[in-house]
């Protein structure tokens, strides 16, 4: 009705090609004014959704100045005044400011700063990060000693001195250290709330209680040691969280009670290891372990309350003591070399161990006296040399001259075969020639019928 609201009068008028016409050119005007109310309600909304991001964009922007400004303040570092500064040996010996989150400045009076001092931020409870310039190598005793609301601390430099108890109360549960040391003082992660530990650098020693004191650091769930690291001390991580540990390649030797009373479930001790000294590995939950080559001595009670199930020992074990083992869980014990020195009370509380197998030479040493009970599967195993023709069949014997050796018949002589001729490689060719020439011969006697 709205486009020939103008054309009343259309059947009426005798000038029926004018009013078409005219009602024609009414339709295309308001159709026209209809296009031109949709294009104005498009520019309309168009207009109304640029003005809303116009709007959006100004509030993230204003956002991301405000957070760039916060971000300035925040990383700017505390004013010099906050510290007592020892100008001589570059060491803050104390910080007197009340900020929670302290960025250490690079360099106080134009002097570096090169250490934080002994109890240069004890009991500083609003303190909850603080970020150290990597100018500083040292950290002294008690540094951030009961600082109880810490709970982040950046060290990007490399460290050559941490002092005893220097996070002692704090909160910061993960550390990642570089450090160039021979080892560490004690106790110094004690109450830090630890949970994981990177070292990187130089090491050379972990030292006794490192991680051990009960209630201290029983959160410590991941711990990585740096290469070049030879001793781990005693009790150094006895009581800790850890499920799983990486030995370095270096370590020669595990001190008494190392891992004891830990939640390790599996263990590979490196070629490197010679010594693992008593109650290292005594954890209850310890259920897989992989000795390699170059283990010598395995001390007291070292895998005291480990149920494991299988043990083998490498051919380079030399001793083993007394209670190593004291699972019922153990069930097998295999001996690739003969040990000079055996306890006989190495497996004295294991009552489901079945059998023990044993090189062949086994019975040229008292070391396996322990073995005489009559309930004890003992399985010799003998060590082979390469097979060789002997008397018409193959034979290898035992390394350890104990008389033992194996046959197997020669292998079979592989069958001769004489060479093809000629004539008999090429005979599908041959056929063929005959073939074609029967043809040839057929074709002509036809011929010569017809004729």
């Amino acid at each position: 009705m709205l486009f020939f609201s103008r054309c009343a009068d259309l059947r009426c008028s005798g000038f029926f090609k004018k009013r078409l016409t005219n009602c024609i050119s009414c339709f295309t005007l308001n159709l026209c004014s209809v296009q031109k109310m949709a294009s104005m309600r498009r520019l309309y909304e168009w207009g109304g959704f640029l003005i809303v991001m116009k709007r959006l964009i100004l509030t993230l922007v204003a956002a991301l100045a405000l957070c760039l400004l916060v971000g300035a303040a925040a990383a700017a570092p505390a004013p010099e005044s906050d510290f007592t500064f020892d100008s001589i040996t570059g060491t803050i010996t104390k910080y007197t400011g009340t900020a929670a989150d302290v960025e250490v400045p690079a360099s106080i009076g134009g002097v570096t700063v090169k250490a934080i001092g002994d109890d240069a931020f004890t009991n500083n409870t609003a303190l909850e990060k603080v970020s150290l310039p990597s100018s500083v190598a040292s950290i002294g005793e008690d540094a951030f000693w009961s600082c109880s609301s810490l709970k982040r601390i950046d060290i990007p430099g490399t460290l050559t001195y941490l002092g005893s108890h220097a996070f002692y109360g704090c909160q910061i549960k993960n550390f990642d250290l570089t450090v160039d040391m021979d080892t560490f003082e004690n106790g110094v992660f004690f109450k830090s709330g630890i949970e994981t530990l990177v070292i990187q650098g130089r090491l050379n020693e972990v030292p006794n209680d490192f991680l051990h004191a009960v209630g201290t650091c029983e959160h410590v769930r991941s711990v990585t040691l740096p290469e070049g690291v030879t001793r781990i001390g005693s009790t150094a991580f006895s009581d800790t969280a850890m499920t799983s540990f990486t030995i370095p390649s270096t370590v020669t030797t595990i001190g008494e009670g190392a891992f004891a009373q830990s939640t390790l479930r599996s263990i590979t001790i490196p070629s490197s290891v010679r010594t693992i000294e008593g109650s290292a590995f005594s954890c209850p939950n310890l259920t897989s372990v992989v000795f390699s080559e170059g283990l010598e001595t395995i001390g007291l009670q070292a895998f005291f309350y480990a149920p494991l199930e299988t043990v083998t020992f490498p051919a380079s074990l030399a001793s083993l003591a007394a209670n190593v083992f004291s699972s019922s869980s153990l069930k097998s014990v295999t001996f690739k070399g003969v040990p000079a020195s055996v306890s006989k009370d190495a497996f004295i509380w294991c009552n489901n161990l079945e059998a023990i197998h044993v090189p062949c030479s086994w019975n040229q040493c008292e070391a396996f006296s322990f073995i005489n009970s009559p309930d004890l599967a003992v399985t010799r195993q003998h060590a082979y040399g390469d097979w060789y023709s002997d008397n018409g069949q193959e034979r290898r014997d035992c390394l350890n001259n104990c008389g033992a050796y194996e046959t197997r018949p020669l292998p079979a002589a592989p069958q001769a075969t004489a060479p093809k001729t000629g004539d008999e490689a090429n005979l599908g060719l041959w056929l063929a020639l005959i073939c074609l020439s029967v043809s040839g011969m057929m074709i002509l006697l036809r011929k010569k019928q017809h004729v």
